[in-house]
């Protein structure tokens, strides 16, 4: 994949003019180009993300995040970096949602914390979660939480027709 900046775009990526210019002003923008190789991992950075964030095969997070739930997609394997979630100060939010079968990789020390009744990952109801790797996780439930669960029939917050 290759990502080249257009001549009207106020900033610039890669190797290229430190002088920003303004659109509109006459002068052509110069830049290089940002080149990913097929195959190469992108890190994301948990302290960047603003709102929830989901998780898709082959991702690779690292940082902390406070707050805000952290979702992995189902058939998705992802890479835990020394990862930080910590929801404990909020109601039937879990700090991990897996949507369907995944697997986690563990690399570093990583921490899960859920909110009030809900675990710190919550796989989804009749999958499977992997946890594998060279690396170290500690999940802990909010009050009345488990470490790590699945989704059941009638789950707090998630109340489901039996």
């Amino acid at each position: 994949m290759t990502a080249t900046k257009g001549s009207r775009a106020p900033t610039s990526i890669g190797k290229g003019s430190d002088k920003r210019y303004a659109p509109g002003d006459g002068y052509a923008s110069t830049c290089g180009t940002v080149t990913i190789e097929p195959g190469a991992k992108l890190v994301k950075n948990l302290g960047e993300v603003t709102s929830s964030i989901s998780l898709a095969d082959g991702d690779i997070v690292t940082g902390a995040l406070t707050g805000k739930p952290v979702k992995i997609a189902a058939g998705a394997t992802v890479t835990l970096r020394n990862v930080s979630v910590d929801n404990s100060s909020s109601s039937y939010v879990s700090g991990i949602e897996c949507l369907g079968n995944a697997t986690i990789i563990l690399e570093g020390t990583n921490t899960v914390k859920g909110g009030e009744r809900m675990p710190g990952i919550l796989a989804a109801e009749n999958a499977t979660l992997t946890i594998e790797g060279d690396g170290s996780i500690t999940a802990t439930g909010g009050s009345q939480g488990a470490g790590i669960t699945a989704l059941s029939c009638g789950f707090p917050g998630r109340e489901k027709d039996c």
